[in-house]
């Protein structure tokens, strides 16, 4: 199994016994169109063969949770195994990255509902059971779900753990599959978050998860719940099943400082000690 070793006070990533230097470079995705994922599932086909061209030893491969899950409890891993099959046949391993709650910086379940729909269809479209996120304003945002109700982390949790399970049972033997990216620049709502209103949800259950816990500045809560409350859960419900190498991206600094996640004042500790 693919893992991480200390040698020489670093960390040496092993696969089949050898040390691996994974080079790669992320695929697209947005144009895996939702209603014809089968149908558009080879469209980055011609960039396996490329890789191998230019010397590269792994791809990137964003997995949108709605094409994990078309339909609740209904699960296709028809595109998994796509994509392991190309890797395999131009003799590269793989990164998936599990596009899930939230991916792309947006902060949203969807950007649009054709090539940027990350949450499942049944997730959009019930917002009384996955309710969505409010801004400081009280305005509620359709394409932004809460991340303190129970509900849509238990549904992402059950996905996860599936998604996993499927790449246990096709590649345990084969190591094809490296390790896994658990979502993809997480923050709050998909707008500019200069604005400090945008710095974390308001609804009513973040409301009072942020009072009972004794926060008082919005920056910090985000990262400890978004981190602690939602992708360390996940994750560890995907490690009990296939305990393969995970890491999480965190976008901040000078790059993105509007970032949930990298905004100013807000701590990249919080997320190391929240998930290891």
């Amino acid at each position: 199994m693919p893992h991480f070793e200390a040698a020489a006070g670093h960390k040496v990533f092993y696969v089949d016994g050898k040390p691996f230097t994974v080079l790669a470079v992320e695929i697209p995705w947005w144009d895996l169109i939702y209603g014809r994922y089968k149908e558009t599932e080879s469209v980055y086909d011609r960039l396996y063969p490329a890789a191998e061209k230019i010397g590269l030893n792994a791809l990137k491969v964003p997995i949108k949770w709605s094409m994990v899950e078309p339909e609740k409890g209904v699960y296709d891993f028809s595109y998994i195994d796509h994509t392991k099959s190309m890797a395999e046949k131009h003799h590269l391993k793989l990164v998936l990255n599990w596009f899930g709650h939230y991916a792309s910086g947006d902060g949203t379940i969807y950007g649009n509902l054709t090539g940027e729909l990350y949450a499942p269809m049944y997730i959009v479209n019930d917002e009384k059971t996955y309710p969505r996120a409010v801004d400081g304003d009280g305005l509620v945002y359709h394409n932004a779900a809460s991340y303190d109700y129970e509900p849509i982390i238990n549904r992402e949790i059950a996905a996860f753990r599936a998604f996993m399970q499927h790449i246990k049972q096709v590649d345990s033997q084969t190591h094809t599959i490296l390790m896994i990216q658990v979502e993809n620049e997480i923050a709050v709502f998909g707008v500019d978050r200069k604005n400090p209103k945008m710095w974390r949800d308001h609804s009513p259950a973040t409301n009072k998860r942020f009072a009972d816990n004794g926060f008082t500045d919005d920056l910090k809560f985000s990262a400890w719940d978004l981190s602690y409350n939602w992708i360390r859960r996940i994750t560890e419900a995907g490690a009990e099943v296939y305990p393969i190498p995970f890491f999480h991206n965190y976008v901040g600094g000078e790059i993105a400082d509007w970032m949930v996640g990298g905004a100013p004042g807000e701590d990249v500790q919080t997320y190391l000690q929240n998930c290891p």
